[in-house]
């Protein structure tokens, strides 16, 4: 009761293209540095102050601007930076004092391994860990320098290219979600340990998040919910 009675007060604003949003389908959050909070949509990307939108539209042939109107992710790094993945344009980063965007590389050794970016996660380090539909890439945002995971041999033979989520927990430890399967790599590195789901049973984790008491949750596109404790073994009842 002392619980739900603190959040006896709590209001909702439900903000739609009334309020200026481009689309109606969100497709991703995220805040910035600034305190702004970014909505990822269908139809483009809006900035929300706290009492207004500014949206910022697809237009490939202005230099600086958004290229593309699907957004797919979004992620404010630890410097406030703000990286947004799109369908089909790869990803790009925010500069706030020009108010453009910034693309990363796409294709070939030096580029990410797919213009489609599905998530994009802090790595622990100042880099960043990129999900696309060609697999999972890391970038050095100081150096730029993009290493293709999945191509890896131990990575690539046990997660495959197709990933669909990653985390990196409080421990260190990275957690990768693919069509293979759930796997994880000690915050020492090494290589993939597979984590068993459900025995006997393709289970493909398409999110993963780690709760206040340390456990991995994860979700699964055909499966359900799957809660692990941060060793990879599912905590006691």
């Amino acid at each position: 009761a002392k619980r739900w009675s603190r959040l006896a007060d709590i209001s909702f604003q439900h903000l739609t293209q009334e309020q200026g949003l481009p689309n109606a389908i969100a497709t991703a959050v995220a805040e910035d540095g600034q305190g702004f909070l970014w909505v990822g949509t269908l139809g483009g990307l809006a900035r929300w102050d706290g009492y207004r939108f500014k949206v910022y539209k697809g237009d490939p042939q202005r230099p600086g601007a958004l290229p593309d109107n699907y957004v797919q992710s979004l992620h404010g790094d630890t410097q406030g930076r703000l990286w947004v993945g799109t369908s089909a344009a790869g990803l790009l980063r925010f500069d706030p004092g020009t108010e453009r965007f910034i693309a990363v590389p796409v294709g070939g050794a030096r580029g990410l391994s797919h213009v489609s970016v599905r998530q994009i996660a802090d790595d622990g380090a100042g880099g960043l860990w990129v999900v696309t539909d060609g697999g999972l890439d890391h970038l050095d945002p100081a150096s730029g320098r993009i290493e293709h995971a999945s191509a890896d041999g131990a990575w690539g033979q046990a997660a495959g290219a197709q990933v669909w989520t990653v985390l990196l927990d409080r421990r260190g430890q990275l957690w990768i979600g693919s069509a293979a399967g759930l796997f994880r790599r000690p915050a020492a590195g090494g290589p993939l340990q597979a984590v068993p789901l459900a025995p006997g049973r393709a289970v493909q984790p398409q999110s993963l998040a780690q709760d206040s008491a340390g456990r991995i949750w994860a979700g699964s596109l055909h499966e359900g919910v799957f809660v692990l404790d941060d060793a990879g073994d599912a905590p006691p009842v």
